[in-house]
């Protein structure tokens, strides 16, 4: 397997993106696949708003062969000091294999350079795989958030400075 940032130049990856940022934005979206959106003018808007987001944003792909199977996007807001997760997506078939850890992994990497101190994950109350995954990674809950109709959990970690392991560890 390869991560890499994502190439803005690359319209493959760039489409890929838009439309998995644009699926998880659906009802029971964990359970959708990608493979049966084919219609770009779907997730064009969505395209346009990628774009405009990436100034303060790090979209890392994980790839397997030539086939993208994980995205993680997150962003350090102005003036902000938290590294806030707009979304990670994995294929289905490579679930529970440790791309979504490798993912944040990186993610994490690039928050602390940029100075982040914390790392913010919101999850819909129903997506289970993901409040675990947020356990598990070292996130702890912070508090319930009503957006819209939907309740969402909100988890937060202290990012590590350089020298120290990523996501804690064991102590000196």
């Amino acid at each position: 397997m390869i991560f890499r940032d994502l190439d803005i130049s690359n319209k493959y990856e760039i489409d890929f993106v838009a439309k998995v940022h644009m699926i998880l934005g659906w009802k029971n979206s964990h359970n959708y696949n990608i493979d049966k959106l084919t219609d770009s003018n779907q997730w064009k808007p969505t395209l346009d708003f990628l774009k405009s987001k990436l100034q303060n944003s790090k979209i890392i792909l994980a790839y397997s062969d030539s086939d993208i199977i994980g995205v993680q996007w997150a962003e350090i807001k102005e003036n902000s000091d938290e590294l806030n997760s707009h979304m990670i997506w994995v294929r289905e078939e490579y679930r529970n294999t440790g791309v979504a850890k490798k993912l944040r992994e990186k993610i994490f990497e690039w928050g602390i350079k940029q100075n982040a101190k914390y790392f913010i994950s919101s999850t819909t109350v129903d997506n289970l795989s993901m409040q675990n995954h947020n356990l598990k990674l070292g996130l702890t809950f912070q508090y319930e958030e009503l957006r819209g109709n939907k309740t969402y959990y909100v988890y937060r970690k202290k990012l590590k400075k350089s020298g120290s392991p990523v996501g804690g560890g064991v102590r000196s």
